[in-house]
């Protein structure tokens, strides 16, 4: 709430959330009310979403477990060795990372992939697991 004083007059405004905000904070609450497989009942309520639309964006951005911080060193290790392993199977390598979804992991990797020094980086930490487990045997 601001308060503005005009002219010896005060005047009070209220700063209402913008709409996408509400509509995120509507779909979080009826998250929580009808759980996450009632995506039909949760996409009749939000107006110009789909059931599709709901979900995805749920899992893709608004599930509390998602982690939205920096990406540390293990987890670029991981993503490059098991992309060697399995391929571009992001879904499969997203298991192996909880709390990150399969599209960010897919966006991390072209991005690990286009920087060279961070390619680097990653080998050499798997380079140093590796040396780790050896000598520990």
């Amino acid at each position: 709430m601001l308060l503005w004083c005009v002219a010896g007059f005060v005047i009070v405004v209220t700063a209402a959330l913008p709409r996408p905000l509400r509509r995120e904070n509507k779909q979080s609450r009826l998250v929580k009310q009808h759980g996450l497989f009632a995506w039909k009942v949760i996409a009749k309520e939000i107006t110009g979403r789909n059931t599709k639309q709901c979900r995805e964006r749920w899992c893709n951005y608004l599930d509390p477990t998602l982690k939205r911080g920096k990406w540390t060193p293990e987890e670029d290790a991981i993503i490059l060795s098991m992309q060697k392993k399995v391929g571009n199977k992001w879904a499969a390598i997203t298991k192996v990372l909880p709390g990150r979804t399969d599209n960010q992991v897919k966006i991390r990797f072209n991005s690990l992939h286009r920087k060279e020094n961070a390619k680097k980086s990653a080998e050499a930490y798997l380079s140093v697991l590796e040396s780790q487990k050896t000598g520990s045997r």
